[in-house]
């Protein structure tokens, strides 16, 4: 075509198989990028069904968590009514059945995290388009440690509260009074009597200190978790569609 003069014709000739070439490339990475965000949204809804799974476990738990703490509260509110100087108001059986019924579970919440830390660990956390869901997973670790805090200093109380009664009171008798004559227990032949903590001094005090830090930790810690599970749940719900 150069021999014949037709450069013009070589010079768009050549154009056309640049461009035709380019072309190519193109599509050929727009559908290498399709088909990478697609295994993507595969891997994202994967990790949606199971964190979705997951956290329902973990609301579960927590509002278990959250009903026996507000039933110890609710006991040891009970025994507060009484605590004074003096007689105690309440009978021996009385006194160990609401002292039993406050101290006698340990308040922790224990949620499964094993879908979210592996895609923590492993920094998959960005295959998640939605942004809000991604804050509120990044976000979870922290109110969990706060939450922590908090379940410490209402332990401190239960722990000292235990310790007084299991040395002041008598927690056989206690616990034959509460729960019947349980692994083959006989009665107590000690006359030291559980009502008699309730004009303890001391024991009152923690008594105090542990009403205020159960119901502190349900009504903030623990509310604050349960409303960012909902919150998790139910962005999750919209990113995985109506229910079939």
């Amino acid at each position: 075509m150069i021999e014949s003069g037709s450069v013009s014709k070589y010079t768009l000739y050549a154009i056309g198989e640049i461009l035709l070439v380019m072309i190519g490339i193109l599509l050929a990475l727009q559908v290498n990028n399709w088909n990478e965000d697609r295994k993507s949204r595969v891997v994202e809804r994967a990790y949606l069904v199971s964190l979705q799974e997951e956290f329902k476990s973990n609301l579960n738990k927590l509002e278990n968590t959250m009903k026996r703490n507000a039933r110890n509260a609710d006991n040891a509110l009970e025994l507060t009514k009484h605590t004074k100087p003096g007689t105690p108001s309440l009978s021996d059986e009385k006194a160990g059945k609401l002292i039993f019924g406050a101290l006698n579970g340990e308040v922790q919440y224990r949620p499964s995290s094993g879908v979210l830390e592996e895609i923590i660990s492993s920094g998959k956390l960005g295959i998640f388009r939605n942004d809000s869901l991604r804050i509120a997973l990044s976000s979870w670790s922290g109110l969990m440690l706060s939450a922590r805090f908090q379940e410490q200093e209402h332990a401190h109380f239960r722990n000292e509260l235990m310790r007084i009664f299991n040395s002041r009171g008598n927690p056989r008798k206690a616990f034959i009074d509460a729960y019947g004559e349980l692994m083959e227990l006989t009665t107590s032949r000690f006359d030291k009597m559980s009502n008699s903590l309730l004009s303890d001094f001391e024991f009152d005090t923690h008594l105090m200190g542990f009403v205020v830090t159960s119901r502190w930790l349900n009504s903030n810690y623990y509310t604050r978790l349960k409303n960012q599970i909902n919150s998790i749940l139910e962005v999750i719900q919209i990113e995985l569609g109506p229910s079939e």
